[in-house]
């Protein structure tokens, strides 16, 4: 038996540190405009509640699992993410729409991409483009990344 606990981690913790990659054997980003909408709608919820409450700590929001085994690799450790991707994936599309569509809000401690694709190099490049504010007009890009950038930007 294991007996390692869960870690919880706040999305600055989650996207500020390790290095995540999405392996082979995962479907590929397929969320749309609904799962887009619902977690971001979650998300605002949370956000409306925790202003609401009187009480001098913040609601924890559980925004769901993520499963991911230790890889190292070349002296360094990535994190094979085994549940989860697509959740994943959409936040880091989240993050990328908040840091070019509203500058004021900081993000300093966004400094690095931490997702990629072990062997979609074009959905890993699609977030790179993202993340360095590269125009996606004549790239060759993952359209349902390009899409949820879209559908994420619109709400």
């Amino acid at each position: 038996m294991n007996d390692k606990q869960p870690k919880y981690y706040s999305i600055k913790s989650l996207f500020g540190s390790d290095d995540y990659v999405i392996p082979i054997y995962q479907r590929n980003y397929e969320w749309g405009e609904p799962q887009i909408t619902q977690l971001i709608q979650d998300i605002v919820d949370y956000i409306v509640k925790s202003k609401s409450n009187n009480a001098q700590t913040k609601p924890r929001y559980y925004i769901g699992s993520l499963i991911a085994y230790e890889r190292k690799l070349e002296g360094s450790v990535i994190y094979e993410t085994i549940d989860g991707q697509q959740r994943l994936t959409t936040l880091t599309i989240l993050l990328n729409v908040i840091k070019k569509e509203y500058p004021k809000i900081d993000l300093s401690w966004y400094k690095k991409l931490n997702l990629s694709f072990d062997s979609r190099k074009v959905a890993s490049n699609t977030l790179s483009y993202l993340f360095n504010e590269i125009g996606l007009d004549n790239k060759e890009c993952n359209v349902a990344i390009q899409q949820g950038y879209n559908d994420a930007k619109n709400h």
